[in-house]
């Protein structure tokens, strides 16, 4: 498995969804973005990918690079850390859009 999308096919599996549209569906995802995530036509960003490591019960770093263990948890600072400067600003954007939900 060279690609993330492989990655998320393999979670998805390992998680005990045989479909994508069963996936979908537990995620509350529409199964167009999450078919197109999961083939590759479409590439899923930092919070997509947190979003789908913890559902699928799969280490965040492994999904995206393939490194670490399937099962590994990566330290939040880890995941940071490893992520090119354009994810970064949207990682920290995504963060700003919680927190400005929970007042």
């Amino acid at each position: 498995m060279r690609t993330p999308h492989e990655r998320l096919r393999t979670a998805r599996e390992r998680a005990g969804y045989l479909t994508t549209t069963a996936a979908a569906k537990a995620l509350g995802v529409t199964l167009s973005t999450y078919t197109h995530h999961e083939n590759g036509t479409r590439q899923f960003r930092a919070p997509e990918a947190v979003r789908y490591a913890t559902f699928f019960r799969v280490s965040v770093s492994w999904l995206l690079t393939g490194k670490g263990p399937i099962d590994g948890r990566s330290t939040v600072e880890e995941l940071y850390e490893s992520l090119p400067d354009d994810a970064k600003r949207e990682a920290l954007t995504y963060l700003e859009y919680l927190a400005s939900r929970r007042s």
